[in-house]
């Protein structure tokens, strides 16, 4: 999916087009979420600038919305807040506290209006909520 958005954006003129092509939205701050923002903030710093010079890798955004008050609940809070300081690190725009209100072809919108222009939408948050979830007897 990532190589086909780059290709596209390479290819486009429009400013706009290419900002959406070049805006991933993860959505899910679990392990599989960050490890994903991750290995594509990896493949934009390390990568992009050699496969595609038409544009600089500032170009491209990488958005994780989580909707719990940290990223890897499953992990301590320290980690927790390491793991967010060396996304960032990385140039990943991490939100907590974000839910998602809808998501289709135009992109992604929160909870609180605000939208995120993106032609990959990349969904790790599961399928249900944890808090709905039953625990066998």
């Amino acid at each position: 999916m990532c190589s086909r958005c780059f290709e596209k954006a390479a290819e486009t003129t429009g400013q706009k087009e290419r900002r959406r092509l070049l805006t991933f939205c993860i959505i899910g701050g679990g392990p599989t979420g960050v490890e994903y923002a991750g290995a594509l903030a990896e493949l934009v710093r390390l990568v992009l600038p050699h496969e595609y010079p038409e544009f600089p890798p500032s170009d491209v955004r990488v958005v994780l919305l989580e909707g719990g008050d940290r990223l890897c609940r499953c992990s301590s809070v320290a980690l927790s807040r390491y793991t967010r300081r060396e996304l960032e690190g990385l140039g990943v725009e991490v939100h907590t506290d974000t839910l998602v209100a809808s998501a289709g072809e135009r992109g992604v919108v929160t909870k609180d209006g605000t939208e995120i222009v993106t032609a990959s939408i990349i969904w790790t948050a599961g399928v249900q909520p944890a808090w709905c979830r039953t625990i066998p007897a």
